[in-house]
């Protein structure tokens, strides 16, 4: 399927962190927060510029907090090439108490109105033993549930992890890990996990969803799309040449935001001029409700990447490195390093609401009054994103190029070539992609 130019931000959850933080001295869960967010950033910007005709959806939280539990591990230039690429900042103990911090608050926050869960796991080898600090700290900051498992019965042990995923995400992601992943040299495996369900404040009436026109930059093409006319907040962004408008959940703690420019072709001149914004402070151009009608194609996405290739090229190399990895705060007897990294995530938007999910392992081997508003038309190229109140955080980010009706099926998207975070080559008339991120991702 061609690309449709639609840049896709999604966040599942929200986190007020900023709002709340300014003015005092910033919460651990803040600064990995904020973060999680920049490495979003730059994971997006690479992801962009290796293929700029497909879509993109991945969860830099959940990318993050398995790299964060293998950082809890890592010692010297490893280490550093991780804090460089992850961004983080101050003590390793302070970060770690950051990810704690943020664990809680994901999983006290939301309860009643949106379904959310996260859950971490490890597996290891029978015969590797942990230094105990080490286990203790997966135990307790991630509260991650350690297995042992026997990696040289490949297929029975990646079904093992396949089907705790799929139960974790509720059932919408499966075979995140290949038997070829495993041998009788893997030591450990570490997981993430994370799934959310939120109904629509106001759902969308499945017999006014019709077959519509989405001027995508391949072309014009027909796709199932919700329609409505409710009260909904809706703005102008002048000096984007845009429009705004958001859709609240139940609880109306998180909300779906759109960014629809106002020109057909307008996605990446878009994108560039949202370089340098915060997500959150769009929010404020669409407080108040009008009674406006929208239009809003439904979809599914579900995207496989490759993280061994792509966190390589952003610079965390030792890693996966056989000689260079250090990761001797793990065990000390056992020298370890990453052998895989693969992420999945999946994403369904109908007249109901929302089910996102995202899961990551890695493989460790031995060695005032305004004019009533017009309607709302999303047949053209658009960008949104899940940030919930002013000042909060984004989750699920990623770039669909094209509504994909759910017969498309799945596919395997390898990244074949990869362009330094900074964007695209000089003189390459690929403008790099822009992306809304949160501690979350």
């Amino acid at each position: 399927m061609g690309r449709s130019a639609v840049l896709v931000v999604l966040a599942a959850l929200a986190l007020c962190l900023a709002a709340q933080d300014q003015g005092q001295k910033k919460r651990g869960k803040t600064v990995v927060a904020e973060s999680m967010s920049k490495f979003g950033m730059d994971m997006y910007s690479v992801m962009a510029d290796v293929d700029k005709t497909s879509n993109i959806f991945f969860s830099p939280m959940s990318i993050g907090t398995a790299l964060a539990m293998a950082y809890a591990g890592s010692r010297g230039e490893t280490a550093e090439q991780m804090e460089q690429v992850l961004h983080l900042r101050g003590k390793r103990s302070r970060v770690l108490r950051g990810h704690r911090g943020l664990l809680r608050y994901m999983k006290r926050r939301y309860q009643d109105d949106v379904a959310v869960k996260l859950t971490n796991r490890m597996y290891v080898a029978g015969g590797l033993r942990l230094r105990s600090k080490f286990q203790r700290t997966i135990q307790r900051i991630f509260q991650a549930e350690i297995t042992r498992l026997n990696f040289s019965r490949s297929k029975k042990a990646a079904a093992t992890i396949n089907k705790n995923v799929k139960e974790d995400t509720e059932g919408q992601i499966d075979s995140l890990v290949e038997p070829k992943m495993i041998n009788d040299l893997t030591r450990l495996v570490l997981v993430n996990a994370i799934h959310f369900k939120g109904d629509w404040l106001m759902k969308f009436d499945k017999k006014r969803t019709i077959e519509a026109d989405f001027h995508a930059l391949t072309g014009t093409k027909k796709v199932p799309t919700m329609r409505a006319r409710k009260m909904f907040p809706v703005g102008d962004l002048y000096d984007l040449d845009a429009r705004i408008l958001q859709l609240p959940y139940k609880g109306e703690d998180v909300q779906m935001m759109i960014l629809l420019p106002n020109a057909r072709d307008g996605i990446y001149e878009l994108e560039r001029r949202l370089a340098d914004r915060a997500l959150q402070d769009l929010s404020w151009s669409a407080e108040a409700d009008y009674n406006v009608t929208v239009r809003l194609p439904k979809f599914k996405l579900e995207e496989r990447v490759n993280l061994k290739l792509l966190l390589q090229q952003m610079g965390m190399a030792d890693l996966f490195d056989e000689v260079a990895a250090n990761m001797r705060g793990m065990s000390g007897r056992e020298a370890l390093y990453v052998t895989d990294a693969v992420h999945k995530a999946a994403v369904e938007v109908n007249e109901e609401g929302t089910e996102a999910s995202a899961a990551t392992a890695l493989a460790f081997g031995f060695r005032t009054i305004r004019p009533r508003p017009r309607p709302f038309i999303v047949d053209r190229p658009f960008i949104f994103a899940y940030p919930g109140r002013p000042g909060g955080r984004d989750a699920l980010p990623g770039a669909c190029h094209g509504p994909r009706r759910v017969e498309d099926g799945r596919r395997w998207r390898p990244l074949r070539r990869v362009a330094p975070p900074g964007g695209a080559r000089e003189g390459s008339e690929q403008t790099p992609c822009w992306a809304a991120y949160s501690g979350l991702a």
